[in-house]
């Protein structure tokens, strides 16, 4: 979010204008194909790398996998003539590879996780990636707005303030339909790009932390902190009457809620054995993004008429996934039963 945040004020405020007939490329154009860059280069990058040899060798491809070793063995060693591999072993879960369409392949994978073992840890994963992503992309999307209002108020309102909370305050700006007119402002404060930078930057310290005590407590237990505190310090939010108050706890739960999102496929990528490690994890990133779609719909209808509605929301969703997390079994390089 940081580095976005940095290209965001650098790109966003320029007012070139490039316009035919319906055609219309401004700033926020621009910023959003930036953004899609780094997607397509690795996209591009991971098509060079092979298959793992573990998942190559779970389908029975024996052959395959002998020559995903070879060219590791030879980029790592740049030779293959001293290759210490002479057979394999095909291990039981072998899965014997049809000729089937992708579609039908796409059925066969699915319905084989939800009738195995692991069916119950797909449904919980699938429920936390739900919750959380939802959760996070709800509140992040609606603190550049957040600001913007504070910013108003404070602006307006100099000096003491006498307002209990922010729905209040939001509410002073809200936008009603018969006072719209057919002028867009698109104009945002330099202030709110200074302060999602702060807030991006937040996520420093807790990316550096994380990674160098996650074997000593546990992905489980950096789950658990990160919903839960998530969770409250969301929940607290309603509570601000000012910017200072506001960039310190938005920046609480974006350092919190970011580790909760990239460890939940941390913790995907053990519980889930090789033969249902891919459809797993894309079966709960599918379900992380329409819990972001349907958090920002959630904000889109709620901001103006139910500003708690969100708050509410946002806080149980990641209090229901902090508990969800304590209901899946332990990993640490452990065969669940």
């Amino acid at each position: 979010m940081c580095e976005k945040s940095s290209i965001a004020w650098l790109v966003i405020p320029q007012t070139f204008r490039i316009e035919y007939g319906f055609f219309l490329f401004r700033s926020w154009n621009l910023f959003a194909i930036i953004c899609s860059l780094p997607s397509i280069i690795f996209s591009c990058l991971l098509l060079q790398l092979p298959e793992s040899p573990k998942f190559l060798l779970a389908k029975g491809k024996y052959d395959e996998t002998m020559d995903c070793l070879k060219f590791v063995y030879r980029w790592n060693n740049n030779t293959d003539d001293e290759f210490p591999v002479t057979s394999l072993t095909l291990p039981d879960c072998c899965i014997n590879e049809q000729n089937n369409s992708f579609f039908k392949g796409l059925y066969k994978s699915i319905l084989e996780l939800f009738t195995s073992q692991y069916k119950f840890v797909a449904i919980i994963t699938c429920v936390i990636q739900f919750c959380c992503s939802a959760s996070f992309y709800m509140m992040v999307l609606w603190f550049p707005e957040l600001m913007n209002r504070f910013r108003w108020y404070e602006t307006l309102y100099p000096g003491p303030k006498n307002m209990t909370n922010m729905c209040e305050i939001v509410s002073l700006f809200k936008i009603e339909p018969e006072e719209l007119d057919l002028i867009c402002n698109d104009e945002i404060d330099q202030s709110v790009y200074e302060n999602i930078l702060i807030i991006g930057m937040a996520c420093i310290p807790t990316s550096i932390i994380v990674p160098l005590f996650v074997n000593r407590f546990g992905i489980k237990f950096f789950l658990v902190l990160s919903f839960f505190g998530s969770g409250f310090f969301a929940g607290c939010l309603y509570f601000i009457s000012s910017s200072f108050e506001n960039i310190m706890l938005s920046s609480l739960f974006e350092a919190l809620s970011s580790i909760g999102i990239g460890l939940v496929f941390c913790i995907g990528v053990e519980i889930f054995p090789t033969e249902y490690r891919g459809v797993g994890l894309s079966i709960g990133s599918m379900f992380g993004r329409i819990g972001a779609v349907i958090g920002n719909i959630v904000v889109g209808v709620f901001i103006d008429a139910h500003c708690m509605v969100p708050i509410l929301v946002s806080c149980s969703l990641l209090i229901i996934s902090g508990l969800l997390v304590l209901t899946l079994p332990k990993t640490g390089r452990t065969t669940i039963k």
